[in-house]
């Protein structure tokens, strides 16, 4: 075989490679999203480290941040607590306004401004906003809109499609 042939072949598995990567990132069809089931079994298995690890984090912004200054990090003890309850719920990502603490398991899309989703657990749920029976099916769900399923109380699985 020619060198040519070499070149192209490998040229084409390189592509190949780099197509697939980028569209697992992007994930369009929802293949990596966790079915309702798995988040609530996953809610009402750990039920008290999510309820802690929203505590604490509440607790830390407010101690951490003032108008003048900033507070000390947290020590290496509450560090490791951190660590101890994220690996306890299965290391999602967190983002937590005071409210709204959100527990991101799966989500998709190649830019932080270009389409995306995101499937997660949610404490302090929207309360304007219906509820719906499953968010499995989530291409038929709305994009640009919250899209939520209550499970407890302050306890919601949120599905989002950004534009």
């Amino acid at each position: 075989m020619s060198v040519l042939k070499w070149t192209v072949g490998i040229l084409c598995c390189a592509l190949i490679l780099v197509g697939a990567s980028l569209f697992m990132m992007a994930d369009p069809y929802y293949l990596s999203a966790p079915t309702d089931a798995s988040l609530i079994e996953r809610l009402h298995k750990n039920k008290a480290s999510f309820d802690l690890l929203h505590q604490m984090m509440v607790d830390d912004a407010m101690s951490y941040v003032s108008s003048t200054k900033l507070g000390k990090p947290v020590s290496d003890r509450r560090r490791k607590e951190y660590v101890r309850l994220l690996e306890a719920i299965g290391n999602p990502i967190l983002r937590s306004d005071g409210n709204m603490t959100k527990y991101s398991y799966a989500g998709g899309g190649l830019s932080a401004i270009g389409p995306g989703w995101q499937k997660a657990i949610q404490f302090n749920c929207e309360q304007n906003l219906p509820t719906l029976a499953s968010l499995d099916n989530a291409g038929e769900l709305n994009a640009g809109e919250l899209n939520q399923r209550t499970v407890d109380d302050d306890w919601c699985l949120i599905f989002e499609k950004f534009d």
